[in-house]
């Protein structure tokens, strides 16, 4: 591997470190994002130089995390992962059902905590507004972003379209 490509897959898995979620699956990230092909476990594994359950566990986390997707090939029992075909919008999409989850939370908290706890539900409902807020405007940006991805998707086809008449 090029000296340039470990240091990315370093650089992502310190990334992922420093936004609370396990160096290992920055490190898988890096590694699918510049692989062009699906990679077994057991090549992931052997690549990183990281277990192969320890692989197992954060290819799935960047699994429901919108970020890799597993496939399968006929006559091959291994799994294999890449990056999601649709990583923006599953990023995306992912962010959205945090943003709900939390927000389901908090509404069972105003439902459920005494009512004289004023300031603490207070801050839960300011808390809950913002995080409102902040769902629609993920919701906004979601929309948009399809929007792009279909317009740079159409304007690539008309490309290769005119190319192979050439």
């Amino acid at each position: 591997m090029h000296e340039q490509s470990e240091r990315f897959i370093e650089r992502m898995g310190l990334q992922f470190e420093s936004d609370g979620l396990p160096r290992t699956a920055g490190r898988i990230m890096g590694l699918l994002l510049i692989r062009e092909d699906p990679l077994p476990l057991d090549a992931i594994s052997r690549e990183l130089g990281v277990s192969k359950g320890s692989c197992s566990m954060n290819c799935r986390l960047l699994e429901s995390g919108g970020w890799a997707e597993r496939v399968s090939f006929r006559g091959d029992r291994r799994d294999f992962y890449r990056v999601a075909p649709d990583l923006s919008l599953r990023s995306l999409d992912a962010a959205q059902g945090r943003v709900k989850a939390f927000l389901g939370i908090l509404d069972d908290a105003l439902e459920t905590l005494p009512p004289d706890l004023d300031v603490g539900r207070r801050r839960i409902r300011e808390v809950g507004d913002f995080h409102r807020f902040l769902l629609g405007e993920l919701r906004g940006v979601r929309a948009r972003w399809a929007a792009m991805e279909d317009r740079v998707s159409h304007s690539h086809d008309s490309l290769n379209t005119e190319m192979e008449a050439q």
